[in-house]
């Protein structure tokens, strides 16, 4: 006598088993990628045509306002310098305000340490009573 096939179990009948094998298998993943294939050309390729129709509209509209006598040189809208003479940026009391802030030889080496600080730290901010290493140019440590 033959015995008979055992029976699939309740796992191996279910609906939700199908659908993930249905959904690993290499024909989904397959799909799959054609399918975002498709839509990352799509994308780029709306990308292409939008970049070709704005460069086709400022060159028309860059035309239309030369022909009205509009000029889009750089050169002509910049003003010449002003002569040194003539500079109030370079009057000694302007400029000593903020001849620290262009002096790198300051910048770097500002002792933070003489700040006040009031719970963060003068930058607004401290790890473990120091400053972060970020804002400091010799990368070391500042007690606050």
């Amino acid at each position: 006598m033959e015995t008979p096939a055992p029976q699939p179990s309740t796992w191996q009948r279910s609906t939700t088993r199908r659908f993930f094998c249905w959904l690993f298998s290499w024909r989904t993943l397959r799909r799959g990628l054609v399918a975002l294939a498709c839509v990352a050309t799509l994308v780029a390729l709306f990308y292409a045509v939008e970049d070709w129709r704005g460069k086709r509209a400022w060159e028309k509209f860059k035309r239309e306002c030369e022909a009205k006598g509009f000029s889009f040189d750089r050169a002509s809208v910049i003003p010449p310098p002003v002569p040194a003479d003539q500079n109030f940026a370079l009057t000694p009391i302007v400029a000593s305000s903020y001849a620290q802030h262009l002096d790198p030889i300051f910048f770097f080496s500002f002792d933070v340490s003489a700040l006040p600080t009031a719970g963060y730290g003068a930058f607004g901010f401290h790890q473990n009573g120091y400053i972060a290493q970020s804002f400091t140019p010799n990368r070391s440590k500042i007690r606050c």
